[in-house]
């Protein structure tokens, strides 16, 4: 009996760890490469150590084939270009106007009275604000942007750079900051009509008008204090404002109180001379073109030579006549302080036509203390409100 010697192989078992791992997918490995190179181009000389030059041979003769064509985007990938443009531009407008308007508001209100400038100007130094919140609050409206979860257009880099593409960021730019933009004039809902706003600044103008007069016609009279009350003829009263070293005081006094009222009643100077009880007083009107008194000014406490000069006289009476008169205001006081006056009534009048002031009083208190007339000199205007804290002693009443 013949023995087989037919030999079975037995079946291979197959490799337990090449089963268990997945196959690869090319085209996802290199959508990975574009992505990876499209953040950093040197990851290039990376990638090439792990081609095999048979492979590399084989990747060059597909793309050489390949037809390459950078496709329009559809119109809902544009819409998504401008949305992602656009919307952060909203908050840019936003917040630019808004900041200008407020900024311009309040550079208007303040340096705008001290420094004279105009209302575009007080605009200008507001956007000047504008821009420079926008450069400190760029990356946070970017960083916002991009936590509110806006779609992806998810266009290459090629699809990027289109013509089409670049427009619809600028469309959506474009409507985003014009809607910002309107979105951000909301402070003017909030702030007073531009007849108060007006108003405001008129009286602001005005305030810097008697500090000047307070503290630079105080050291041209040489006395102890000047006011300038302002008339108002519908309440029958005076209103100035009096600056102590940490305080401000309205003082406002009827027509009918001391001398400051009897001036604006009568519309003529008053000149008290001082005597043992009370100090020199100077009242004088100031007038518009229609002779209406539009302010008083008063002067109080005369300076000067006050010990009184050697007498004979037996009665006291004549020596304290004679120190009275050595500290009260002279006819040349008179002058100076009219001719004054019709500075400060052009001052009051172009306040309430144009809200600018006509001329700067502290050149017309230099020509008169120096050549005693209002002659033209180049003296160069100062360019900020002198406010010293000197409390003016309060007018008599």
């Amino acid at each position: 009996m013949e023995q087989d010697t037919t030999s079975t192989t037995a079946p291979t078992k197959p490799n337990d760890s090449a089963a268990a791992t997945p196959p690869i997918d090319n085209a996802e490995v290199l959508r990975r490469v574009s992505l990876y190179l499209e953040e950093d181009d040197a990851i290039a000389h990376t990638l090439a150590k792990c081609l095999t030059p048979e492979s590399a041979r084989a990747l060059s003769a597909a793309l050489d084939s390949t037809e390459y064509t950078v496709h329009e985007p559809r119109a809902l990938a544009l819409r998504r270009v401008a949305l992602r443009s656009g919307v952060p531009f909203v908050a840019f407008g936003i917040m630019d106007n808004a900041i200008m308007i407020i900024a311009g508001e309040y550079i208007d209100l303040t340096l705008g009275v001290t420094l004279g400038i105009s209302t575009m100007a007080a605009a200008a130094l507001g956007n000047l604000v504008s821009d420079l919140a926008g450069v400190g609050l760029g990356g946070v409206v970017e960083g916002w942007a991009a936590k509110i979860g806006l779609p992806d257009p998810g266009l290459s880099r090629a699809q990027m750079n289109l013509r089409s593409v670049r427009t619809a960021g600028h469309i959506g730019c474009a409507i985003g900051v014009t809607i910002g933009c309107l979105l951000g004039m909301f402070p003017l809902l909030l702030l007073p009509s531009p007849e108060a706003l007006e108003e405001k600044k008129r009286i602001e103008k005005t305030v810097a008008l008697v500090d000047v007069v307070m503290h630079e016609a105080t050291d041209f009279l040489d006395c102890e204090g000047v006011t300038l009350f302002i008339a108002d003829h519908d309440q029958q009263k005076l209103w100035s404002q009096l600056r102590g070293y940490d305080s401000i005081r309205d003082l406002t006094l009827s027509f009918d109180e001391g001398p400051v009222g009897r001036v604006a009643r009568e519309g003529k100077p008053l000149n008290l001379p001082a005597d043992a009880a009370t100090k020199s007083v100077l009242c004088m009107p100031v007038t518009d073109s229609r002779h209406k008194v539009r302010a008083v000014v008063q002067a109080v406490g005369k300076r000067g030579d006050k010990t009184p000069p050697p007498s004979t006289a037996a009665d006291d009476t004549d020596v304290l006549s004679a120190a009275s008169a050595a500290a009260s205001f002279t006819a040349a006081d008179e002058a100076a302080l009219a001719a004054l006056c019709s500075h400060i009534s052009a001052d009051l009048e172009a306040l309430e036509r144009t809200g600018a002031a006509q001329a700067d009083l502290r050149q017309t208190l230099s020509l008169l203390r120096s050549h005693g007339d209002l002659s033209p000199l180049d003296f160069p205007p100062a360019r900020r409100s002198s406010v010293r804290p000197v409390a003016p002693p309060p007018p008599p009443v």
